[in-house]
């Protein structure tokens, strides 16, 4: 974060970021990470 605030790309307080709910959610039992990786092959 530093190193944008740096380059002037960003304005940031310092302050922690609140939690967000997750934009998108897996179907069963599988993780996105577990979809990604099962693609891959």
């Amino acid at each position: 974060m530093e190193d944008l605030v740096d380059a002037g790309l960003i304005t940031w307080s310092g302050r922690n970021l609140a939690r967000i709910a997750p934009v998108a959610r897996a179907r069963g039992r599988q993780s996105v990470a577990d979809l990604l990786l099962e693609d891959r092959k």
